[in-house]
């Protein structure tokens, strides 16, 4: 088995309701059996990512150019988080980049308000 594959199999089997430490425990035992004990800290690391994807997957991100824009922008805010989830809670990312307006992202979509992308939308519109 390669590394990818224990912490997939981890994550899967914390995903149905298993006790942590029981599960690293047997982790441990079987790495200890075939001789990889080495790969521990990696797939311990990997599950950790893993379990992170997965949180921050479930939690809508909003990212805004300042945090004013938040007050400016809170009804299509609000409705772009009804298209994404069912979750009114998010995590808030202040990119001055995007110039104005907002992005809301979450369960692999994205609604994309900003100016940035408007304005960028507009030039290759009229170089094309």
């Amino acid at each position: 088995m390669r590394t990818k594959d224990y912490i997939e199999a981890l994550y899967q089997t914390l995903r149905t309701g298993a006790d942590i430490d029981v599960v690293l425990k047997q982790l441990g035992l079987v790495l200890e059996r075939r001789g990889l004990t080495k790969l521990r800290p990696r797939i311990l690391r990997g599950l950790s990512e893993r379990l992170g994807r997965a949180q921050s997957a479930q939690t809508p991100k909003v990212i805004v150019a300042r945090e004013s824009d938040v007050a400016r922008n809170t009804a299509g805010i609000q409705s772009a988080l009804k298209e994404i989830s069912t979750a009114s809670e998010y995590e808030l990312h202040v990119d001055p980049t995007i110039i104005g307006g907002f992005i809301t992202t979450g369960r692999g979509k994205r609604v994309d308000r900003s100016f940035k992308s408007t304005l960028l939308r507009a030039y290759h519109r009229v170089i094309n």
